[in-house]
């Protein structure tokens, strides 16, 4: 399982997300703030927001070894994945937003009924 997001090829940018992970049913924003900075990301700034699709997204603005970097972690019901964009500048970010902001769970694969599992 992993997030599937819009189609994009701008040089300006590079995106990286993470499998979708089982997410405490009971998590604090600590526990986000902690998912989101785990390897020195230094934030400016975090903002609960929505994708495209309505779902829930934390997004931090911050630098990571001092490149502006763009950091989202979605909530797909009992599942959050970790997106990552790094940019050369804020501009370029802001067109990763867009590209991330279509963030959708992709159970390609997986079994979504019962009934799959006999099938």
């Amino acid at each position: 399982m992993r997030v599937h997001l819009m189609p994009y090829t701008n040089p300006r940018f590079t995106i990286v997300t993470s499998e979708l992970e089982p997410v405490p049913l009971v998590h604090t924003d600590e526990w986000i703030r902690r998912r989101l900075g785990a390897d020195g990301f230094t934030s400016s700034g975090i903002h609960a927001l929505t994708t495209a699709c309505g779902w829930p997204v934390v997004v931090a603005h911050g630098r990571l070894g001092g490149v502006p970097t763009l950091r989202a972690y979605y909530q797909f019901l009992d599942l959050g994945a970790l997106a990552e964009a790094r940019a050369d500048d804020a501009g370029a970010l802001a067109l990763a937003w867009d590209v991330l902001a279509t963030a959708r769970p992709d159970y390609t694969g997986e079994h979504a009924a019962l009934v799959q599992l006999f099938a």
